[in-house]
C-alpha cells in the first residue's frame, strides 16, 4: 500500500492555525479596547496592543509565505508553537501581567503549539508559558528582557497555578493530539485503500470481454426501469450505445429491447437470448440477471452480464450446415464412384469411334460422336467437380497476408476471364490470417465468376479485405438483381443454381472450404446487388 504524504494535509492544518491566530488577535483587540480595562487606558499600553497585533498579522503573513513555499512544513510547526506562545504571554504582560484576564491565551496556545507541532510543541508553549509567567511574577530575570521586581505571594501562587495548569495542559493535549493523528493517519490509509479497491474492481470491469451493467433500485420494482449505474466499455461496444450517456438513465430509454427481456425474465434463471437493433446490424445477446446485494444483505439492484452471440450463432449454423453437407458428401461420393468408371468407358468407346474412318461414317454419326465427346467431358468435370465438394483435402493452413493473396487472385481471374466491359475493381487492406492459400484462392475466384456470371455486361464487381479486432473480411460485391430472399436460404447448397448452365457446386465449395477454415460466410443481397461477406480469424489476436 502506498503511503500518504502528509504534506498537503499539514499545510492545510498550519493555514487554518495561522488564521485563527489574526482573528483572536483582532477580537482581543477589540475586547481589551471597547471594554475600558484599566489595564489598557494608558497609552503606552495601547500604543503596546497596537505593536500586538501589527506583530500578529506579520507572523501571520510571513507564515503564510512558508507555507505556500511548501519545504520544512515540520520546522514551520515548532515556529508556529513559539509565536503562539510569545503573543499570548505579550498580550498577558500589557494587560495586568497574572493578574491579567487574558492568561487563559497561555492554555490555548499550548493547545494550539500541540496541534502544530505535536507533543514537542505542546512543551515548547507551555515552558515559554510558564517562563513569561514566573518573569513577569520577578521570580526569574533575563537580562534586557525580563528584570527582576518584588515578590508578590499572591502573584506566585496564581503564576505557579497557571504553569502547573500549562504542563498539565501540555500533556493532555499532546495525548489527544497524537492519538488524533494516528486515527487521521489510519483514516486516510483506509480511504486509499478503499479507493485503489474501487480502481481495481473498475479495471477489472473494464478487462472483461464481455458486458458488465449493473442496475440500481427501480421505483417499478422491474429491471428496464432501474438507473444504468455502471457500463463497462466493452459492454457500451456490444450495445452501440455510450457508457457515458446510458449513467444514470433508466434502462429503457437506453436499450428497450434488454430492458424488455429483463422485465421478462426471474433473477437467477440460468440464460437468456434477445436480439437488439442497432443502426447498422441486429445483435443477438445472450445474457444473465443477478441480485446486488449489499454488506446486509438488502437488495441494493441487479447486475447484468451479456454476451454477443451472433458471430458463435453464425459458427453454430455453419457448423451444422457442415455436418449435413458432410453426410450428404460421403454418399454423393460413393455415388459419383459408381458413375465415373461407366463414363470411362464410354469415353474410351466414343474416342476410338471418332479414330476410326471418319469420312467413311456419315456426318449425323459424326456429330453424334462429337456429342457424346462433349457431353462425357462435361460429366467428367461435373463429377470431378463435386469429388471435390464431397471429399476436399484437408487445408495446409499456414500464416499469410490475406491482401496479398486477393490482389493476386483478383489479377489472374481479370485476365483469365472473359470479362468484357465490366468495371473491377479491388482494395485489399494488409491483414495476417491463417489459410490454406490454394483452397482460398479458390474461394475468392469462384465468388469472382458468381460476381461475373450474374452482372450484366457493363456491370461492376468490387473485391475488398478489411481488418477487424478479431476477424478479417474478404468481401466480393457486384451490381447485380441480387438473389429472391426466397431463395438465399439455399445459395450454399450443393445443385442448387439459378444460372443455366451452372453445376450448383460453386458457393457449396466455398461454403465447405470456409467452414474448414473455421470462418464464416454471409450474403447480403438486394435490389442494388449482392455482396458476400467471408470472415476468418485474424492471427495474434
Amino acid at each position: 500500500m502506498t503511503a500518504i504524504p502528509p504534506e498537503r494535509d499539514d499545510a492545510r492544518l498550519l493555514a487554518g492555525l495561522v488564521l485563527l491566530r489574526a482573528l483572536i488577535a483582532s477580537a482581543l483587540f477589540g475586547a481589551a479596547l471597547f471594554a475600558n480595562l484599566s489595564a489598557v487606558t494608558e497609552d503606552t499600553s495601547r500604543g503596546g496592543l497596537f505593536v500586538y497585533l501589527l506583530a500578529a498579522y506579520v507572523s501571520a503573513a510571513a507564515e503564510f509565505l512558508w507555507i505556500l513555499w511548501g519545504r520544512q512544513l515540520q520546522r514551520l510547526g515548532f515556529v508556529h508553537a513559539g509565536i503562539e506562545a510569545g503573543l499570548a504571554a505579550w498580550l498577558v504582560a500589557l494587560t495586568g501581567g497574572p493578574e491579567s484576564p487574558f492568561t487563559f491565551l497561555l492554555l490555548i496556545s499550548t493547545i494550539l503549539g500541540s496541534v502544530a507541532a505535536g507533543r514537542r510543541g505542546a512543551f515548547i508553549s507551555a515552558t515559554l508559558a510558564s517562563g513569561s509567567l514566573l518573569g513577569m511574577a520577578g521570580l526569574i530575570s533575563v537580562p534586557g528582557f525580563i528584570q527582576p521586581g518584588p515578590i508578590d505571594g499572591r502573584a506566585v501562587a496564581v503564576v505557579l497555578t497557571s504553569s502547573g495548569g500549562c504542563f498539565a495542559t501540555a500533556a493532555l493535549a499532546s495525548y489527544l493530539t497524537e492519538r488524533l493523528r494516528r486515527t487521521g493517519r489510519a483514516l486516510s490509509a483506509r480511504e486509499a485503500e478503499l479507493r485503489e479497491l474501487g480502481e481495481l474492481y473498475l479495471k477489472v470491469a473494464q478487462s472483461l470481454r464481455s458486458g458488465l451493467m449493473t442496475l440500481g433500485p427501480s421505483a417499478t420494482g422491474t429491471p428496464g426501469s432501474a438507473p444504468v449505474t455502471l457500463l463497462n466499455d466493452p459492454g457500451a461496444v456490444i450495445l452501440g450505445i455510450s457508457a457515458a450517456s446510458a449513467q444514470g438513465r433508466p434502462l429503457q430509454e437506453s436499450v428497450p429491447e434488454l430492458a424488455k427481456a429483463l422485465d421478462a425474465l426471474v433473477a437467477g434463471h440460468g440464460r437468456v437470448e434477445c436480439e437488439i437493433h442497432q443502426r447498422e446490424r441486429t445483435v443477438l445477446l445472450g445474457f444473465t440477471l443477478s441480485p446486488l446485494k449489499g454488506g446486509s444483505a438488502e437488495l441494493e439492484g441487479s447486475v447484468v452480464t451479456f454476451q454477443d452471440l451472433t458471430q458463435q450463432r453464425k459458427l453454430e449454423e455453419a457448423l451444422r450446415r457442415q455436418n449435413h453437407l458432410a453426410s450428404l458428401g460421403e454418399l454423393a461420393a460413393g455415388l459419383a464412384h459408381e458413375v465415373r468408371n461407366p463414363l470411362a468407358a464410354l469415353s474410351g468407346a466414343a474416342q476410338i469411334l471418332r479414330l476410326g474412318d471418319h469420312e467413311a461414317a456419315p456426318s449425323d454419326d459424326r456429330k453424334l460422336f462429337e456429342v457424346i465427346q462433349r457431353e462425357t467431358n462435361h460429366l467428367a468435370t461435373l463429377v470431378s467437380d463435386f469429388l471435390t465438394f464431397a471429399r476436399p483435402p484437408a487445408p495446409n493452413i499456414e500464416t499469410g497476408d490475406l491482401a496479398k493473396l486477393a490482389y493476386s487472385t483478383f489479377e489472374a481471374f481479370r485476365t483469365g476471364e472473359q470479362v468484357g466491359q465490366r468495371r473491377l475493381s479491388c482494395d485489399a487492406e494488409s491483414v495476417e490470417a491463417r489459410f490454406d492459400e490454394g483452397q482460398l484462392r479458390q474461394v475468392v475466384w469462384n465468388l469472382l465468376r458468381n460476381a461475373l456470371e450474374a452482372t450484366n455486361p457493363n456491370g461492376a464487381i468490387s473485391l475488398r479485405v478489411r481488418a477487424g479486432d478479431r476477424w478479417a473480411w474478404l468481401e466480393v460485391q457486384d451490381d447485380g438483381p441480387g438473389v429472391p430472399l426466397e431463395l438465399r436460404d439455399r445459395i450454399f447448397e450443393p445443385f442448387f443454381t439459378t444460372k443455366e448452365h451452372g453445376t450448383g457446386l460453386g458457393l457449396a465449395l466455398v461454403g465447405r472450404i470456409v467452414g474448414a477454415h473455421g470462418g464464416t460466410i454471409d450474403l447480403d443481397s438486394g435490389a442494388g446487388g449482392t455482396r458476400f461477406v467471408v470472415s476468418l480469424s485474424r492471427v495474434g489476436v
